[in-house]
């Protein structure tokens, strides 16, 4: 039963409960916080929760995009015009210290297929050109910045494609005869359609992350109108603690790193990757990708306070593993199934049980003809079921035990969702259910051992 649990919520048996979120209300200068006193997860937790101010259903968004920041990886945004997906990209900028104000550390650009790649990759170099050397001069670009966005990605043509793999995937970047290498955190793409042509392919495969960002519905819409009546647009005093610095990355860079990934999440994606060659159209996932993946799991264990990866993590994968957005439902629901795909088995209880209950009829029907036991003979009867309630006792605490835990769990993790929780407790809920049963049973098997008539113990 552990080791089903342990899959569940990893290694630790209460994980700690997650700080709560700062909000975003104007603080006082002099307020007596320390910058050295706000923890990286309070910085994650405040950050998601400034990235989605005065929005409606973009928390998933918001959370994945710093993920993939935090992890080294692209984002890709991807729905119809005027659903915030130019905003949660800026936005993102503004989580780390490095880029919110530092001039040339954030770049974007908007590709048309007449796009040159001056407009990305900076002017050629007329000093170098003097002397016989074609190089760039990529300040203020894409190569110089930390954070990039890219609008309509996918209109990016051949004579910036190349280039843009190499970066996108390598963070490495040719100008001239050299290769550089860039300080490159994350870059976040945008559009309004997903690809179609196999040269886009590889450009594709370079984001990691994919969401789809859809239109609200009239509730959602409701909710918008009612924020917005109340939203301050101006950024909060005091927010500059909360903003990620280079040594938060670093920590959450080397923390990830030796972050444990158990034999049952390296078989899940195995696992997923083949029931999405499955698929028709087949969904492929590279080796590469495959690997980011599982390094994304690590880098949520490790923001999460764990030091191993639990089955709640493989969560972040819906956001990962498709291609076409149809095929998004479909993923999240196959990893759905997993969590509930090892149910337990009270077979033992119930055939004891059944047992019991057999004995008592037999029992009774011996009493009804004037063949009355003794009260030792009434307690020995009743003791092993005494046992079987013992023991559906010690499993039932167990489960409500891991249930609590699974809450705590979901509530230290940055990235998922609370309302995730139902889906965890689908299979733990119907083992609750199962085990109530039996203790039911039970005390009615007892009770109806006290109800029985007795006689006097021989001496």
């Amino acid at each position: 039963m552990s080791n089903f649990f342990s899959k569940i919520f990893g290694d630790k048996t209460t994980p700690p409960i997650a700080p709560p979120i700062p909000t975003l209300t104007v603080l006082p200068e002099t307020s007596p916080i320390k910058e050295e006193s706000v923890t990286v997860a309070e910085k994650i937790h405040f950050n998601i929760a400034a990235m989605t101010q005065g929005l409606v259903a973009r928390e998933q968004q918001a959370s994945m995009l710093l993920l993939a920041a935090l992890a080294g990886e692209n984002s890709l945004l991807f729905g119809p015009p005027g659903t915030g997906k130019s905003l949660l990209a800026r936005r993102l900028k503004n989580c780390f210290r490095d880029t919110s104000n530092a001039e040339g550390a954030y770049f974007e650009c908007l590709l048309t297929k007449f796009s040159m790649p001056e407009e990305v990759f900076g002017p050629i170099s007329l000093k170098s050109l003097e002397d016989d050397r074609y190089e760039r001069v990529y300040s203020r670009h894409l190569p110089a910045a930390q954070i990039g966005f890219i609008d309509e990605t996918f209109k990016a043509n051949s004579a910036i494609l190349n280039s843009m793999l190499t970066i996108l995937n390598e963070r490495e970047f040719d100008t001239g005869s050299k290769r550089v290498k860039t300080n490159l955190m994350s870059v976040v793409g945008a559009s309004n359609e997903l690809p179609i042509e196999s040269e886009l392919m590889a450009l594709y495969d370079r984001f990691i992350v994919r969401m789809a960002v859809g239109r609200l519905n009239d509730a959602e819409l409701m909710r918008m109108f009612e924020k917005q009546q109340t939203w301050d647009n101006r950024p909060p005093q005091g927010a500059q603690r909360y903003l990620l610095t280079s040594e938060d990355t670093a920590k959450i860079k080397d923390g990830a790193s030796t972050v444990r990934v158990p034999t049952e999440i390296d078989e899940l994606l195995v696992e997923l990757r083949n029931a999405c060659a499955g698929q028709n159209p087949q969904i492929d996932i590279s080796e590469r990708r495959l690997w980011k993946m599982r390094d994304l799991l690590k880098v949520a264990a490790f923001t999460s306070e764990r030091d191993e990866v639990a089955l709640i993590d493989t969560w972040m994968l819906r956001h990962c593993a498709w291609h076409a957005d149809h095929q998004a439902r479909w993923v999240a629901e196959w990893l759905d199934s997993r969590m509930d795909s090892q149910p337990f088995d009270f077979k033992d209880l119930k055939d004891q049980l059944q047992m019991e209950e057999q004995a008592l009829k037999k029992h009774q029907e011996k009493s009804e003809r004037g063949e009355h036991f003794t009260e030792s003979e009434i307690i020995n009867f009743k003791s092993t079921i005494q046992e079987i309630a013992q023991e559906a006792k010690d499993s039932l605490a167990e489960i409500e035990q891991r249930m609590g835990d699974m809450a705590n769990s979901i509530r230290n993790s940055p990235w998922v969702p609370t309302e995730y929780g139902q889906v965890v407790n689908k299979g733990l809920q119907t083992n609750q259910k199962s085990l109530q049963g039996i203790i039911k049973k039970v005390e009615d098997l007892l009770d109806q051992y006290r109800k029985m008539p007795r006689i006097e113990d021989k001496e």
